[in-house]
């Protein structure tokens, strides 16, 4: 109930000028209103409702492999794997939709064949979706009111997705590569869109529910992989550290204004956040297990978060150092699995180009459309000014969560982090150097959230009640 009332207060307070207009209006809210809505509204939720359980079959599938006991019987997913198994289906199914188009075949016919296939899988992996829920037992009232602040943030992206989109960087090439993918049957090089050159998995993948000109469905099917982001950090949290800081990282994490404004959006940046922490995360396994599966996965999901941004390559380089200084032969094998999987974006820069990070580092590669003029003054464009402008650098909001964290640091006596905590910030060695003197640098550390919001619960039980509700209010 405390779950509900939350949510409720959330919705009347937050929405108080929607609900006031639709209440005090005549004509508002009438049967013709509602079907107008649910018109609007049917097919973009259906279709990420099906694909994602297209994603959840795929991976579920792919962690099955090889892992059913002796007796015979298939394994049902532990409730806190079926975040890694959308993820991993997520993946493979963006690089299958990317690989339609390098064959020039990205159409309707050959997107209609790669969906049959997946409804295969899903069909015979119907029965064991559901996976095994934990056990949550009896709670504090306080775990109730950060339910109800994660059903209003999913309220939140529900609602933002379904609207028309009015993001800058959607606009400008979020939707428009893929709808040009689309009208060409193919993945090509764009000479006039920039940020064409660079890794787009995300953006390959929206060419499938754009097929069915739902943009609606590519901003959905985003939000569900930012959820899956928040969905991995309480499953994270609740196998390596406590239950009540899952719920507590959790919710920093979908309560952050960063994410707020991405996650009902067709951005990239939720889905490369997500594959980075699940490669941290296989990693720590491996470690701990030293079962090779998790090198793999890990590998995986690192090449997978480098397919979807340019900088995210930049982790891979901290994590094959760290694996480096435990066995050579690991990192190299990490390495080379996660390069395999983005390489073939860099082919394609590198060909249609002329370098396959186009325009960066033009004096050593060069590159076509005059790379070598555009470089420097890109780079200029995208930095911090100086003096630093204050509405830029509180723009994405990192106060609301680095404020917390130092004002819980104190209170908590600094209190040491768990092992854990500080391999998922191990990125950050190679990230900070990248993006910390762009504009949207804090965005662009979304990678870091779960580790952030997982460090936020640490810290929120170690120190006193009033302290700990102080800091997460």
């Amino acid at each position: 109930m405390t779950a509900i009332g939350t949510f409720l207060a959330l919705v009347f307070v937050r929405d108080w000028a929607f609900w006031r207009y639709a209440l005090s209006e005549r004509g508002v809210v009438t049967g013709a209103s509602v079907g107008t809505l649910w018109a609007h509204a049917a097919v973009p939720i259906g279709l990420t409702v099906v694909l994602a359980a297209m994603a959840l079959a795929c991976g579920s599938a792919i962690l099955r492999w090889g892992q059913s006991p002796r007796s015979g019987r298939v394994r049902v997913l532990e409730g806190t794997e079926l975040p890694l198994a959308f993820a991993l289906g997520a993946g493979l199914f963006a690089a299958a939709v990317a690989l339609l188009g390098a064959a020039r075949r990205l159409d309707g016919p050959h997107l209609g064949m790669l969906l049959a296939a997946i409804t295969s899988v899903t069909a015979t992996q119907a029965g064991l979706l559901r996976g095994r829920r934990p056990s949550l037992g009896l709670r504090p009232g306080w775990i109730g009111v950060l339910q109800g602040l994660l059903a209003y943030s999913a309220w939140h992206t529900l609602i933002l997705a379904l609207a028309p989109p009015t993001e800058w960087d959607v606009l400008a090439y979020h939707l428009p590569i893929p709808k040009l993918y689309l009208s060409w049957g193919a993945i090509r090089e764009i000479p006039w869109l920039l940020h064409s050159h660079w890794p787009h998995l995300m953006e390959a993948f929206y060419a499938l529910p754009l097929a069915f000109r739902e943009d609606g469905a590519a901003a959905l099917w985003h939000g569900a992989c930012c959820w899956a982001l928040v969905a991995a950090t309480w499953a994270a949290a609740r196998e390596e550290l406590d239950e009540k800081v899952a719920w507590i990282a959790a919710a920093a994490v979908a309560a952050q204004p960063t994410f707020l404004r991405i996650a009902g959006t067709a951005h990239s940046d939720g889905a490369m956040a997500l594959f980075l922490f699940l490669a941290g995360w296989c990693l720590w396994r491996f470690d701990g297990s030293r079962e090779r599966r998790w090198l793999w996965l890990g590998a995986a999901f690192s090449g997978l978060g480098a397919s979807c941004k340019l900088f995210g390559a930049a982790p891979a380089i901290a994590w094959t150092m760290w694996l480096a200084l435990r066995s050579r032969r690991d990192a190299a094998l990490f390495a080379a699995a996660s390069l395999a999987i983005v390489a073939p974006w860099y082919a394609k820069a590198w060909l249609g180009a002329g370098n396959p990070v186009w325009p960066f580092f033009s004096s050593v590669f060069g590159g076509a459309w005059g790379a070598s003029l555009l470089e420097k003054p890109y780079l200029v464009s995208t930095r911090w000014p100086w003096p630093p402008d204050w509405e830029l650098l509180i723009r994405y909001g990192p106060q609301w969560l680095l404020g917390p964290l130092a004002f819980l640091a104190l209170a908590s006596g600094r209190a040491r982090p768990p092992r854990f905590v500080l391999f998922s910030l191990l990125p950050a060695l190679a990230l900070f150097p990248v993006v910390l003197r762009q504009q949207e640098a804090w965005r662009f550390l979304l990678p870091l959230f779960p580790a952030l919001g997982m460090l936020l619960g640490w810290w929120a039980l170690k120190a006193r009640s009033w302290a700990a509700a102080a800091a997460v209010a």
